[in-house]
């Protein structure tokens, strides 16, 4: 019954992400933004598939901003926020991997490498700050759509945990994979010039 429980939930946070990603294929034409946009509102979620254990979770937390003139991101990602379906996981996960006491907030600050306006895809490079560590030339291809509110944007990665020294105890090395997928879907909106 616990294992059909996480199935359902898993399915509940998955679900919402794919009628995005479909519907990002079947629209045509996204005009690059002129003026900048700022973060309102965010979702990432990670996934673990190991040997014996498949781990979900995600968190809502970030902010940033992408300035299309000058070709720049920036994303700050609150790893406080970060949750599984398990309360003793969420605790190792703060305590003892991602050390959020110490290292909360994930960050990227990347530019603008290619926009294409028939499909919406972005293609970013840049520094990516987790657990204290730095990865240079950190790659994210993703999807940028308009929308009433401003545009979504939506991407999946790989976060390789060896890269940010976040070491993965043998015991548990057949329950958590050391390369983690990430999905991030992010609502930005324009940013109002002062006058």
């Amino acid at each position: 019954m616990n294992r059909n429980r996480r199935i359902l939930n898993s399915l509940r946070t998955f679900l919402p992400l794919c009628v995005l990603l479909l519907s990002a294929h079947s629209v045509k034409g996204v005009e690059f933004p002129e003026s900048k946009l700022r973060l309102s509102s965010a979702r990432i979620y990670f996934r673990s598939v190991a040997p014996q254990e498949t781990i979900y979770g995600s968190g809502r937390t970030a902010s940033g901003e992408v300035d299309p003139l000058n070709k720049t991101v920036s994303i700050r990602i609150d790893l406080r926020d970060f949750r599984t379906a398990n309360r003793l996981r969420d605790s190792h996960l703060h305590d003892n991997y991602l050390e959020t006491e110490e290292f909360p907030t994930a960050k990227y600050e990347g530019r603008i490498l290619d926009f294409d306006p028939g499909s919406g895809k972005v293609k970013t490079v840049g520094t990516l700050l987790l657990h204290g560590k730095e990865k240079k030339d950190f790659l994210i291809e993703g999807i940028l759509l308009k929308n009433p509110e401003g545009f979504s944007y939506s991407a999946d990665f790989l976060i390789s945990l060896n890269d940010f020294s976040i070491e993965i105890p043998t015991l548990l090395s057949l329950k958590l994979n050391e390369k983690i997928e990430i999905k991030t879907v992010f609502q930005l909106e324009p940013v109002l010039r002062s006058k």
